[in-house]
């Protein structure tokens, strides 16, 4: 075994494998809701049923990422003193030691991607420019766990939504809503699938690819190797989603459709010229600047909406 694996731990996932589960994921805990909540995917069609809602929502986009893992230094001790060329990798291990963050039984890191051929702009940055709240959000999702045994153990924890799901099958008034909501957020958080993925926010502008992201097993202690601590607090894909349903509750976090169409429309505009110009307004249009994320900058768009009051009878 050369030395740069002795402490390097590699994944069995691969990203897209990751992102499919996790989307999968989100779309049954969508259902727990009722009718008048939706969670739009890129795939999914535009109804007729769409159509009778006056809709709010918020953009969510996401990059799914496979973890690679680095052993504790009591495990594959760090060098004393850095050797000439260190990796990347050793660097990480060595600034986490340093600032006292956490690493056992092991650390777990990601590397930004490489700018396509074809690309103008750094995937990252294209990620950064939808953190913009209250219109959407941007966060790098990342498994904890390493084998698919274990990753499939705790998606099997989805029993709990189908039983629980038997509560929310009729549709609810919007008196309901309060306490729906605030019933699925306390799940949320106590999901397994969810919390043992770290849901990392863009923070900062980049000029290369040339970076990571590092962080615990719980999703805390997460550094940006630059290098620099960016947040030592639990940042897991269960404790994200649980504040976005805190706030969407009285949906004071949520923009009228129209509104949302018209922010997301100049970031659009940055990142696909007028290719999108020519499409229709609303969910259509949602469902276009989707395709477009997707297919050039590998960046996957989930659109949460919530239908106040019908358009007419």
């Amino acid at each position: 075994m050369s030395k740069s694996s002795s402490y390097k731990i590699e994944s069995e996932f691969l990203e897209d494998q990751v992102e499919k589960d996790v989307a999968n994921y989100l779309g049954y805990i969508s259902r727990l809701f009722g009718p008048r909540f939706r969670l739009l995917q890129v795939d999914e069609a535009i109804t007729g049923a769409d159509g009778q809602f006056n809709w709010s929502g918020k953009a969510f986009y996401l990059q799914f990422k496979k973890p690679t893992g680095l052993k504790n230094p009591a495990v594959a001790a760090i060098p004393n003193v850095p050797r000439k060329n260190e990796s990347e990798l050793q660097n990480i291990r060595r600034f986490r030691q340093a600032q006292s963050l956490a690493d056992s039984p092991y650390s777990l890191c990601f590397e930004l991607r490489r700018k396509a051929k074809t690309a103008t702009e750094f995937q990252h940055n294209v990620l950064l420019s939808y953190e913009n709240p209250p219109a959407s959000r941007a966060l790098y999702v990342c498994p904890t766990a390493f084998t698919r045994a274990d990753y499939e153990q705790a998606i099997g924890g989805g029993f709990l939504w189908r039983f629980f799901g038997r509560f929310f099958e009729a549709p609810f008034t919007f008196a309901d809503y309060e306490i729906v909501s605030n019933h699925v957020r306390h799940q949320v958080q106590s999901a397994p699938f969810l919390r043992g993925h770290a849901a990392i926010v863009p923070h900062t502008k980049v000029t290369t690819a040339d970076h990571w992201y590092s962080f615990s097993i719980h999703g805390s202690d997460i550094a940006f190797h630059s290098p620099e601590v960016v947040r030592r607090g639990v940042s897991r894909l269960s404790d994200f989603i649980s504040e976005e349903i805190a706030a969407a509750r009285t949906f004071d976090s949520l923009l009228p459709l129209d509104r949302l169409v018209a922010s997301l429309r100049e970031k659009a505009n940055r990142w696909a010229g007028d290719t999108l110009a020519n499409e229709e307004e609303g969910l259509d249009w949602l469902q276009a600047h989707g395709r477009m994320l997707r297919q050039q900058h590998g960046i996957r768009q989930m659109v949460v909406l919530v239908a106040q009051e019908k358009t007419g009878g």
